[in-house]
């Protein structure tokens, strides 16, 4: 699968430091959802090359791990393989509904999605629907006061939107009640490097 700074491929996110950081980051994320996901049926929507579907399995009942990408869906189902586990190519959300029935999935997880996608009210209303009654959601994207200049329209060319803490919030709350909102942040050292780098892009 070709790389191109947007999808996380395990291999080859060592060979820097701010790679390796990025990583880190999103392997962080897959801690903290733990537990939401343990013992239940999970929807990952976006799995990209499918690591973090692989890394969280162990703890769900079952896990479907979907993505828009073919590519990236095949490298998924070489690479990473569990009993539990299975991956799936979706359709464009922007154009068709998802391919399950509603009230399917006990948790659904989607992270660093929202900002690729043009219709986010249309997303957000679907992984409701496939989401069971009482069911939980976790939504993680990039913080756009920490990345952007408030005119600043996204540097990241695969980027439709980003989301500071109040738009997401209101996005969210059309269709879910937010239980808790959180940032993620580092040691200073590799904050820095962070800071350093996106002030670059």
């Amino acid at each position: 699968m070709k790389k191109t700074g947007e999808r996380v491929i395990e291999t080859e996110y060592i060979q820097s430091a701010n790679e390796y950081f990025i990583y880190l980051c999103h392997i962080a994320t897959y801690k903290f959802a733990i537990s939401y996901v343990k013992e239940k049926n999970v929807l990952e929507f976006g799995c990209g090359s499918g690591y973090g579907s692989h890394f969280i399995a162990p703890y769900c009942k079952k896990i479907t791990a979907v993505d828009i990408s073919e590519q990236a869906i095949e490298y998924s189902k070489t690479h990473y393989t569990r009993e539990n586990l299975s991956f799936e190519t979706i359709g464009d959300i922007n154009q068709e509904p998802l391919h399950f029935q509603d009230n399917s999935f006990d948790t659904v997880i989607t992270f660093q999605v929202i900002e690729h996608i043009k219709n986010e009210n249309k997303c957000i209303d679907e992984l409701y629907r496939v989401l069971k009654p009482g069911g939980k959601i976790v939504v993680v994207t990039p913080d756009r006061k920490t990345r952007l200049f408030r005119f600043q329209k996204p540097w990241n060319m695969f980027h439709v939107k980003e989301y500071d803490i109040q738009t997401l919030t209101n996005l969210v709350d059309r269709k879910f009640e937010a239980e808790g909102i959180y940032f993620m942040t580092a040691r200073e050292d590799l904050l820095h490097k962070e800071i350093t780098r996106t002030k670059k892009l």
